[in-house]
């Protein structure tokens, strides 16, 4: 009982110290990052299993996970497993998917980067247009933004650097970040948003999600 009680009093502690920065409500405000101990940001995926995510966070792609994943999914009687994990182990040299990547702003998650909701992985997407499939992938899980508070100490200050002018400008929405993971008590909410966005690999035609 004692461990059980120091754990929720860690918990409620933690909570009561923790200072997210939103960008979305800044719009125009100078801020300081200093006064902040995490920021909001979203990622944008086609989630196949909910629950884990809630058990294992965010983390990306190994080498391995990702050229399995794309042969399990992308194979069929027309592509061979071999010609799916020939083109996965090209693409994967291409892409730089060892990060977890994540918008600041919802907004953005719904315009112009809305293909990660429509076709989801990035390296996915690129191994099936490079096979001619790409149609497949919008069968496959449902569009999801998952909303995080990521801690502002695993963010690297490649990412961080002009973000409170960014931020007194109104230009957040278009800035990103990376970390190397983002761990399931970060995750805040699993948002399946409903609508049309535009396809920007189909000459920008309605696309419905949900």
């Amino acid at each position: 009982m004692a461990g059980w009680l120091e754990e929720r009093h860690l918990m409620i502690e933690e909570t009561i110290m923790k200072k997210v920065l939103m960008t979305e409500k800044c719009r125009g405000k100078t801020i300081s990052l200093d006064d902040y101990t995490h920021i909001r940001a979203y990622h944008a995926c086609r989630i196949e299993n909910v629950e884990a995510y809630k058990k294992n966070g965010i983390v990306p792609f190994t080498k391995q996970s990702a050229i399995e994943d794309a042969v399990k999914k992308l194979s069929d009687e027309r592509l061979g497993e071999d010609e799916v994990r020939k083109q996965a182990e090209e693409t994967w040299k291409e892409c730089n998917i060892h990060k977890v990547w994540l918008d600041l702003e919802q907004s953005e998650l719904l315009g112009e980067d809305c293909h990660y909701l429509i076709y989801g992985s990035e390296f996915l997407n690129a191994v099936a247009a490079q096979l001619w499939c790409r149609d497949k992938l919008k069968a496959i899980g449902k569009p999801t933004i998952v909303v995080c508070d990521v801690p502002l100490n695993m963010v690297s200050d490649t990412w961080t650097n002009g973000l409170e002018q960014a931020v007194k400008k109104g230009e957040a929405s278009i800035c990103s970040i990376a970390v190397n993971r983002v761990s399931p008590e970060d995750i805040i909410e699993f948002i399946f948003p409903t609508g049309y966005v535009k396809d920007p690999y189909l000459g920008y035609a309605n696309y419905k999600l949900g």
